[in-house]
């Protein structure tokens, strides 16, 4: 996985747990990268990297980087991005079935709240409709569609935007 140096001023944003970066807050550029690309946010004074994943396909002036997640240093030899989504979507659908009568009808993955930004799931009974909206989540769709249908114990769709 790329490692991408914070900028001071991207250090404080992640140390006060800002969700989105722009370009101004690396010292590394995102340029050639491709959209979603899947990176370590990294700084000295940082003690644990953070996970993000970049669309270098942004304007430099809007947010182009979306902070995941804080790592454990003894974790990253081991960290798999494709379990970390299977976790999000996981836990976000165990956490809706806590309430009584979710599954007949209800979103159970809420993009940023749940910890994959663009990423949106609604349940209609054994059935459920996945829109997805960025690049860093749309390389795991085929993982999604096969964790989904395993939680609901039935088939999910795709809400594309082409």
């Amino acid at each position: 996985m790329r490692l991408l140096k914070l900028a001071k001023g991207g250090l404080n944003k992640i140390r006060a747990h800002h969700k989105e970066l722009k370009q101004v807050d690396l010292d590394d550029s995102i340029k050639s990268l491709p959209p979603g690309e899947w990176c370590l946010l990294t700084h000295p004074e940082l003690n644990c990297p953070s996970l993000c994943f970049v669309n270098s396909m942004i304007d430099a002036k809007y947010a182009s980087i979306q902070v995941l997640a804080s790592l454990n240093v003894n974790e990253i030899h081991e960290f798999r991005v494709e379990d970390f989504v299977r976790r999000a979507v996981i836990n976000a659908f165990n956490k809706r079935q806590l309430f009584s009568g979710y599954n007949l009808g209800a979103r159970i993955f809420y993009g940023a709240t749940d910890g994959l930004p663009g990423l949106i799931i609604d349940q209609f009974l054994n059935k459920a409709v996945v829109q997805i909206n960025t690049a860093g989540v749309d390389k795991y769709r085929d993982l999604i569609r096969e964790t989904v249908e395993s939680l609901i114990s039935g088939k999910s769709y795709f809400l594309d935007n082409a």
